[in-house]
Order: C-alpha cells, then structure tokens, then sequence
C-alpha cells in the first residue's frame, strides 16, 4: 500500500524519520492516481488477503493511519465473515488490535 499511494515526499519524510530519528511526517498520497481505486477493486474482490512481515510499527502506521480508509473495507469483510485475513511475523502484529511492545531498530 505505501509503496503503491505514497507521494515521493512522503516516502523521503519517512525515510528521514527512520534514519534520522526526525521528519516533518507527511501522510499526502500521489495525485490523481489511479493506484488506490484498483487496489480497492482488488481487496472487494479477494477472498482472503496476506500480510508479510516487515516492521510492525510501520505496517500499522501505513494500514491505520495512511491508508485507514482502504483498511477499512478490508475489517469490514473480515468481521462481515467474506473475507480470511492472515499475517506472518510483523504481519500477524499489524493485524491484532495492538502491536504491543515493539522494538524495531533503525537501519
């Protein structure tokens, strides 16, 4: 998803934040992508969808706060029963109620 809608400012706000400790975070998605309306087409149609690992703090952040509202669909169909969510690792995190306790070192 981040890869997919972020704008490139976005991507550099987090790249610094991640490297550096600090950014002026920008959440601003590409304009005028065509990218997040398939990817919602997409995730209306699946019937289960799979999460990889990675760092769960940063896979929350991309499904809870910059992309919450694709995300939303995808609880929805889950708690609707027509939809299978499965996580591995830092997956399995981002798909409970809470990460928890996470440390994640930089790079």
């Amino acid at each position: 998803l981040w890869d997919q809608l972020a704008a490139d400012s976005a991507k550099i706000d987090m790249f610094k934040l991640q490297t550096m400790g600090h950014s002026n975070m920008s959440s601003e998605k590409r304009p005028g992508d065509k990218v997040e309306e398939s990817l919602r087409r997409l995730l209306g149609e699946a019937d289960v969808v799979v999460v990889n690992g990675g760092n769960p703090d940063f896979g929350k952040y991309v499904f809870t706060v910059f992309a919450a509202d694709i995300m939303k669909l995808v609880t929805s169909r889950v708690a609707g029963g027509s939809l299978v969510f499965m996580g591995q690792s830092a997956g399995s995190m981002i798909g409970a109620a809470d990460v928890g306790l996470t440390y994640e070192p930089n790079p």
